[in-house]
């Protein structure tokens, strides 16, 4: 089988520069992008600026679109890490800028670097790599506080007016669509509402497996563009964007995404072309949910520093009165404004992770539920004690996107139509 790097090419428009042919020790202004705590092990994901190249130029929304991607993770024992951070609790420091120092030199930690989505470190490097050094914003001289404000700020999205939202959603013209449908894409999510011969009207979070998780990518996934589908975006993690990192095409589609304090380096390239292309909405924040065509979206009430919690999700109706939950990474309970009715379906919220449970909603008489998630996955997901939360509360083993694309119906009717006569990867092989 073809690797993914031969298969899939990251869109040259997005990231620029040329891939390193060795790993080097620098410092950097660094985003903590994601965190994950399992076994006593913790993941971690820094999305990077080369601190010497961001000090010597203006941080803007033309020169952020000159630097490369560049993302550190780390994994290893809980409490080597901790020590690095000072103790802090790390999820609190999750979406925080700061400045890191990495060195060649041996570590317990496991640490790979890639550059435009290019692994840099082969596997016999990966305890070769150290983060020598971690500085916290509030610990920074001035100059470099005001360095990471400058970057903050062109990281953060400007809202949307409420009419620009409400237009967004009142604009969506579904052709009898009736399914939902959770698509193969490894360690990520991608969703989509289809008509019954199973053509994608819009996406709910076009991601997939990247970085550690890369592997978990299908080599020959494609999507559809048949009917010029929109994209709803849930938060800004890069699994939940990865396939636009791939398929240009999908950018010159309109988007409505969640407003967070600040995002990575790497994600602001995708929102940056949206906005040059007159093709990003950003949730207007004086807005707690929207009903649009029988179906109802959500702003979720965590933190804006915390991208999972203050993300947006998804209330599909396939009948009235009935609705399939899509909750992006969210944790349950910071999803409010349940419409009125039967929950009869759901996507496993953070692919099963045990941290997203509370606050899970009960099923209703014959719920149907699907996890995505990659074989193999750094998170350890779906997690065992997230699977049995599930079961408890009537939702069922569910389905597993690694086995292949899934349909979420409703009624006794069957999605008969493949969706790969075009080109795309999108047949079901799965449904309830």
């Amino acid at each position: 089988m073809q690797s993914n790097e031969n298969l899939h090419k990251v869109n040259p428009e997005l990231f620029k520069g040329q891939t390193p042919y060795k790993l080097e020790g620098k410092s950097y202004y660094a985003y903590l992008d994601s965190v994950e705590k399992i076994y006593g092990k913790t993941h971690l994901r820094l999305d990077c600026i080369i601190k010497s190249i961001a000090d010597s130029l203006e941080i803007n929304s033309e020169s952020i679109m000159n630097l490369p991607s560049i993302v550190i993770e780390i994994s290893g024992d809980s409490k080597r890490i901790n020590e690095l951070f000072n103790n802090k609790e790390l999820y609190n420091l999750e979406s925080k800028w700061m400045k890191i120092t990495t060195s060649i030199s041996k570590s317990e930690l496991q640490q790979q670097q890639y550059f435009n989505f290019i692994q840099i470190s082969n596997p016999n490097e990966i305890n070769n790599y150290d983060l020598s050094e971690v500085v916290l914003f509030e610990n920074l001289d001035p100059t470099s506080q005001a360095k990471i404000n400058e970057i903050i700020f062109t990281t953060t999205i400007k809202e949307s007016s409420e009419s620009e939202v409400i237009s967004f959603l009142n604009k969506l013209q579904f052709k009898d669509l009736c399914y939902l449908n959770v698509y193969n894409v490894g360690q990520g999510n991608c969703s989509a509402i289809v008509t019954s011969d199973n053509i994608p009207q819009i996406y709910f979070d076009v991601g997939g497996g990247s970085g550690a998780n890369k592997s978990s990518y299908p080599p020959s996934f494609k999507i559809c563009h048949t009917e010029k589908p929109q994209v709803i975006l849930s938060h800004w993690d890069v699994d939940h964007i990865q396939t636009a990192v791939f398929d240009p095409r999908i950018l010159n589609s309109v988007w409505l995404v969640p407003k967070h304090k600040s995002i990575s380096a790497t994600a602001m390239h995708i929102a940056q072309t949206l906005i040059n292309r007159g093709n990003l909405i950003c949730w207007n924040n004086n807005l707690t949910y929207i009903d649009f065509s029988n179906h109802r979206i959500v702003k979720c009430t965590g933190k804006s520093g915390n991208k999972n919690n203050s993300g947006l999700s998804l209330f599909f109706s396939p009948t009235p009165n009935q609705f399939i939950l899509l909750p992006g990474d969210a944790t349950f309970r910071y999803i409010p404004d349940h419409p009125n009715g039967e929950l009869i379906g759901l996507v496993a919220s953070h692919h099963g992770a045990k941290a997203s449970i509370r606050g899970m909603p009960a099923a209703s008489k014959g719920a149907m539920l699907v996890y995505s998630f990659g074989n193999g996955n750094t998170h350890g997901h779906a997690h065992t004690l997230a699977r049995k939360a599930y079961i408890k509360n009537g939702w069922g083993k569910g389905l597993e996107t690694r086995n292949g694309n899934i349909t979420i119906r409703s009624g006794g009717t069957m999605l008969q139509t493949p969706c790969n006569s075009r080109g795309c990867t999108l047949n079901v092989v799965q449904q309830f």
